[in-house]
């Protein structure tokens, strides 16, 4: 349905029914020409007008009279200025993804998993592992009670027990003196007891320490037996250790009751000077004076094989043992000539017979003193 004649323009007469005056008269007039509102009104009534043939917004055609209208109106508001550019009808890739993206959240889409790279860095750090010296001892290393093998080998509370105490506090005086953290244990010759001496002694200082501040270390690597007197099964040794093959975490030994931690050598080796002299032996003594107050080394003995002397270049103190009816005289001085004279503590003597009282009990309401006990090892001086 047309709003106007096309040949108004002309002088013809004007078909105009509306209200109000008709744009394209007032245009060919050179009157000020339609206004926004004018020609917003025309619009509405050209939509309502056509119903029936699907167009939203109807484009004035080529030379049409509206088409007149709008040139004119935009002449007289800015001039030739075009009008604003529709919105593009290509989408940019940005504007592409974002609705592929929005669409995805609406709809419930499942997102895509995170990458491998990413778990790895949203993955909390684990923790740092804690020094050698306080990482616990599994539990397959620890032993609750001490079952010793051999009965030379003192764990019950009875006169040889505080017999080994008594010259656990003489050789701890002598070594706090000295400012000394290691001491080690030798002989002559086999069979003397130094193995056992040590074990005992041992024992006897961590009993009057606390836990955790003794450690017994087998450097007999021909011929390891302290394990073995002790009842304690060796799975790796200090042999490892040098080697560089373990550390001495996994070969370390820790006694409950009395609170000891114990170094087994392994296997033996008949090249063990070649271990010894290495410099992880130092490496390791020095370890080991760091975690404990005192270590004490069981050596192997000192005429027969030059094993002494090499762990003696790294220890702060040596205790010769000598065995009551059984060592020699000659054997037992060429000892003590080979033996450091700033090292050397004292002589021990093992096997000595007891005085014939030896304890002493308390009776209810009074005390009953006994001769005091003598100790069955006693240092002698040189």
């Amino acid at each position: 349905m047309a709003l106007w004649k096309q040949g108004s323009a002309q002088g013809r007469r004007c078909s105009w029914s509306r209200s109000g005056p008709c744009p394209a008269c007032s245009a060919s007039r050179g009157g000020p020409g339609a206004s926004v509102g004018e020609i917003a009104d025309a619009l509405r009534r050209a939509r309502r007008s056509r119903p029936a043939e699907g167009r939203d917004d109807p484009q004035p055609q080529q030379g049409s009279a509206l088409g007149e209208v709008l040139r004119r109106a935009r002449e007289n508001a800015g001039g030739s200025e075009s009008p604003a550019a529709p919105p593009p009808l290509v989408q940019t890739e940005t504007q592409t993804e974002t609705r592929v993206e929005r669409g995805a959240t609406s709809t419930g889409a499942r997102e895509a998993p995170p990458s491998p790279a990413d778990t790895r860095r949203e993955r909390p750090r684990p923790a740092e592992p804690p020094p050698p010296s306080l990482q616990a001892t599994p539990a397959s290393r620890t032993v609750e009670v001490l079952q010793p093998t051999s009965p030379a080998i003192v764990v019950d509370d009875s006169s040889a027990v505080h017999q080994c105490r008594n010259l656990a506090l003489r050789v701890r005086g002598v070594l706090e003196q000295r400012g000394a953290a290691s001491v080690a244990v030798t002989s002559a010759v086999p069979q003397e007891g130094k193995t056992t001496v040590l074990c005992n002694l041992a024992l006897a200082l961590a009993s009057l320490s606390g836990p955790g501040r003794v450690a017994l270390l087998d450097l007999d690597l021909r011929k390891p037996s302290a394990a073995r007197v002790l009842g304690l099964r060796v799975d790796q040794g200090v042999d490892q250790v040098l080697i560089g093959a373990a550390t001495l975490d996994d070969v370390r030994i820790r006694v409950e009751r009395p609170s000891v931690d114990v170094y087994p050598a392994g296997d033996p080796h008949h090249g063990a000077h070649q271990l010894l002299g290495g410099a992880s032996l130092g490496e390791l003594i020095a370890e080991l004076e760091r975690r404990y107050s005192l270590v004490l080394v069981d050596t192997p003995p000192a005429l027969l094989v030059p094993d002494t002397h090499l762990i003696l270049q790294h220890v702060s103190a040596c205790i010769p043992v000598v065995r009551a009816g059984h060592s020699r005289a000659r054997p037992f001085k060429q000892l003590m000539a080979s033996l450091p004279r700033s090292q050397t503590l004292g002589a021990l003597l093992n096997g000595n017979r007891p005085p014939r009282y030896t304890s002493y009990v308390y009776a209810e309401g009074a005390d009953v003193d006994a001769p005091p006990a003598s100790a069955a090892l006693d240092p002698a001086n040189r």
